[in-house]
């Protein structure tokens, strides 16, 4: 299983609110689409926490303020690591043909994520972070979502009891 937290550092975030310090101006984004919906409940809940707390590093990182993008840091990491390990048992329970491929893009994103993580805490380095993040959304869409995708259909294709083993509702 492909891990995040035990190769991650321990951030703690400072007193007080960092994102009310934002300012405003041109900043990447990144948002949720319905067409990023894959109709698993399950999967598109986490996709949609993912995606929010992706922006909101974004615009820490465009609007200078590396300490909110850290106090960020921890929340995205438990998230995208219990992600990954969700997808991976369901990968296993339905012996998922594409599972090795799935596995390595998680594994593949591990880097990226320690790239940004690097960037922002250690380096301190906005550009070094705003490349680590644009470099982890552009495997997010050409890579993830594709595998999520194949995922998601193999699971609406299996049987009620694959199914409700998945959490969706």
């Amino acid at each position: 299983m492909v891990r995040l937290q035990e190769h991650s550092l321990r951030i703690l975030a400072p007193p007080g609110n960092c994102l009310t310090t934002l300012t405003q101006g041109p900043v990447m984004r990144i948002f949720w689409q319905d067409s990023m919906s894959l109709g698993i409940a399950a999967l598109d809940c986490e996709h949609r926490e993912l995606v929010l707390l992706l922006d909101q590093i974004c615009v820490a990182i465009q609007s200078r303020n590396i300490q909110a993008g850290i106090t960020l840091l921890p929340r995205f990491i438990e998230v995208l690591d219990s992600h990954f390990l969700n997808e991976e048992m369901l990968i296993e329970t339905l012996r998922h043909p594409e599972a090795e491929d799935h596995i390595a893009g998680h594994r593949d994103a591990v880097p990226l994520v320690h790239a940004l993580i690097s960037a922002m805490t250690e380096e301190r380095d906005l550009g070094q972070a705003e490349t680590a993040v644009s470099t982890f959304i552009a495997h997010l869409f050409t890579r993830l979502l594709h595998q999520d995708a194949l995922l998601a259909r193999q699971l609406r294709d299996a049987p009620a009891t694959c199914g409700s083993a998945s959490g969706s509702s």
